[in-house]
């Protein structure tokens, strides 16, 4: 195999990984309530509206609307007590 194959199977390599990672979604996450992907820092999804970021009644701390336990404090959250 010569020089010149061995350069462009690499180049092939290093642009097939180039592609791949392109595409991965690193700054966005899934919106719990429509499954879009969204920015990671979004605070209310662009699609569907509903708000990302609530606090926790019992320590006020930033919680996401699936968590089932405060993170922070530990006590079970009820969804309706969220704000």
């Amino acid at each position: 195999m010569s020089i010149a194959a061995v350069w462009i199977i690499f180049l092939l390599v290093v642009l097939v990984f180039w592609f791949i990672g392109r595409n991965k979604q690193k700054n966005q996450k899934k919106c719990p309530f429509c499954g879009r992907m969204i920015p990671k820092d979004a605070d209310n999804c662009p699609y569907c509206g509903k708000g990302l970021s609530e606090v926790c009644p019992y320590c006020k701390m930033p919680v996401e609307p699936n968590w089932g336990v405060c993170p922070y404090c530990g006590k079970k959250i009820d969804r309706h007590k969220l704000v």
